[in-house]
């Protein structure tokens, strides 16, 4: 995926490496299996990584340095569908204290029209202010990752 600016100018790219299994947490214990997503900013330069992280039912995900030092960790619901907002907590890996969350934001039954119009999906990405650039990019990137991996669905297939 690349992230441009209002110029044009690629400021962000985001890689992820196909895997046969998609929203499977226990898949990721198998190297070969767990979704990694590198992040490049400014392009050719890594700056983090986020991986998918084994788990038997929660998502749990390791937002890394360019040097794979784990530097946060986001841990999902059990559950990721329903009818109210969806929240990762975004933890320090250091001392597990809540600094941060991503949340996918669902759209109210009181507006029928805008489910109608779009497919469009809405998400919220909370860290403090004071966390360095490189790292609010990898953010970023981890938002990205955890809507392929839950919220992405397949087209509908065409009849004719």
């Amino acid at each position: 995926m690349h992230i441009t600016d209002n110029t044009g100018m690629e400021v962000i790219r985001l890689q992820r490496e196909f895997q046969c299994w998609k929203a499977s947490c226990w898949c990721a214990c198998s190297d070969c299996c767990a979704h990694t997503l590198t992040v490049e900013a400014p392009v050719g330069t890594t700056v983090g990584y986020v991986r998918q992280k084994c788990s038997v039912c929660q998502p749990i995900y390791a937002v890394q340095d360019y040097d794979h030092n784990e530097l946060m960790t986001i841990l999902g619901p059990c559950c990721v569908t329903g009818c109210s907002d969806i929240e990762f907590r975004v933890t320090s890996a250091t001392d597990d204290q809540d600094i941060g969350e991503i949340t996918k934001n669902i759209y109210l039954p009181i507006l029928p029209m805008v489910n109608a119009l779009t497919t469009a999906d809405k998400f919220g990405v909370s860290f403090p202010r004071s966390l360095d650039i490189k790292q609010k990019a990898t953010m970023i990137g981890a938002c990205f990752l955890i809507d392929f991996m839950f919220f992405e669905r397949p087209p509908a297939p065409r009849e004719y």
